[in-house]
Formats: structure tokens, sequence, C-alpha cells
């Protein structure tokens, strides 16, 4: 009985010992609105069908795949194939 109160003792941590790990900072842009026209020009450009253009505003949003999957209702797959076609027709326009 006392080896196995010393094993659980050895297993677990005390929450008054632990501490908080330091978070990263991110240095954003403050007062400033981010400019997006020259990416608005790009995806224009493209000539992207409605739900590859809500895909790429996802993304840019920091949506994953499936999230985007999801809010589009659609395959995972479908989004991936979105964004093979994107990335396709941007390397044909700008190399």
């Amino acid at each position: 009985m006392v080896s196995r109160d010393y094993r659980i003792f050895r297993k677990c941590q005390s929450l008054e010992i632990t501490r908080e790990e330091a978070k990263p900072e991110y240095e954003y842009q403050t007062g400033e609105e981010q400019d997006y026209s020259r990416a608005d020009e790009i995806a224009a450009s493209l000539n992207l069908t409605e739900n590859m253009s809500l895909a790429l505003d996802y993304r840019m949003s920091g949506l994953s795949y499936p999230e985007i999957a999801k809010q589009l209702s659609r395959a995972i797959s479908t989004v991936y194939e979105y964004f093979e076609k994107m990335r396709a027709r941007y390397s044909a326009i700008y190399g």
C-alpha cells in the first residue's frame, strides 16, 4: 500500500508547484489596417469560382483545410483540389 501511494505521489504534481510558461508574443500592426489590396488584385486575376474564392478567404483568415471543408460542406480532398488549382493558375500567370 505504501509502494502504491509512493508511485502515485511520483506521477502526480501539485498545482502550487507548476508555473505557467511564458507565451510567445507576436507583433501585429497596431493602429494601421493591414493592406490586402495586392492580394485582392491577384485573386481577381485568377478567375476563381465562388467556392474557390470563399476557400481562399477562409484560408487567409487562418482556417485549416478540414475547417474550410466544414464551412463549405465539401470533402477535405475537394478543398485541397481548390488550392491545387489556384496554385496552378497562379504559376501559369505569375510564374
